[in-house]
């Protein structure tokens, strides 16, 4: 057989060595499992930054009009093309 406690046999190794034989043994370091050490039961998320009270300073403003004017101006190119295609 090829089997994979045969391969842990044909090493020399036991595959039931460290079986835990008595319940003592199966209890562990912290003997029932309420008495382990306890993790906290939440996640710590960062607190989100505050608004400051104003909207924006006035780079982001003026960066704001200028993406909606290229973009009304793209929609605009876009329209002159497809009406000069269909001339």
């Amino acid at each position: 057989m090829d089997g994979f406690w045969d391969d842990l046999e044909e090493f020399g190794e036991d595959p039931f060595l460290d079986f835990p034989d008595t319940p003592e043994e199966m209890l562990g370091p912290y003997g029932w499992w309420e008495q382990q050490p306890q993790r906290p039961a939440y996640i710590w998320i960062p607190p989100a930054p505050q608004p400051t009270g104003t909207r924006g300073t006035l780079a982001e403003i003026w960066e704001a009009v200028k993406m909606l004017a290229f973009m009304i101006g793209f929609l605009l190119f876009v329209l002159w093309m497809l009406v000069a295609m269909s001339l």
